[in-house]
């Protein structure tokens, strides 16, 4: 399995829509080349100056790319989108900008495939708001903490302290 940022790809890709999920056989031979090519570079990294180790890289994106258009992509079940989307948000609940939106893009779904994968529960921004109570939960009960209910409802990203107040006491 090979999970790769999607910055380091579009430059490849040119217009070609990057899909969520790929799978291809290891035994493909777009695969077997892609691997080859990787092992090699691993086994000569230390050996390669800054200007190889850069065209390696180069031609790993090339040949991802060449894998990832000859095999059409998977559909992502409702219940892994949902597992990354929520993983997704875990790791940026503090983030200000954090909207389904920014969640849907980053996962490369659009924002009604994102929101049918949360149909069955809380919705998307439901979740956020749950998360980020626990975690402001969380600093406020850390005995000796430093921190006023208003820093706490700043670094969770409610509007105010008096905004927290009316979602905490809402749960």
């Amino acid at each position: 399995m090979l999970i790769l940022p999607r910055a380091g790809l579009l430059q490849h890709l040119y217009r070609t829509r990057l899909p969520a999920l790929t799978v291809a056989p290891s035994t493909a031979p777009e695969s077997r080349l892609l691997l080859a090519h990787l092992d090699a570079a691993w086994s000569l990294a230390e050996q390669l100056g800054p200007e190889a180790t850069h065209a390696a890289g180069e031609a790993m994106a090339t040949l991802l790319t060449g894998l990832i258009r000859t095999h059409p992509p998977i559909a992502v079940p409702p219940q892994s989108l949902r597992a990354a989307a929520t993983a997704y948000a875990d790791s940026r609940l503090r983030d200000p900008d954090l909207a389904p939106a920014t969640i849907a893009r980053a996962l490369n779904v659009s924002v009604r495939t994102l929101h049918r994968a949360f149909a069955d529960g809380e919705t998307v921004m439901a979740y956020v708001r749950r998360r980020r109570l626990e975690g402001a939960r969380r600093e406020l009960d850390c005995p000796g903490s430093p921190y006023t209910v208003a820093d706490v409802a700043a670094r969770w990203q409610f509007a105010d302290s008096s905004h927290f107040r009316r979602a905490h006491r809402g749960t």
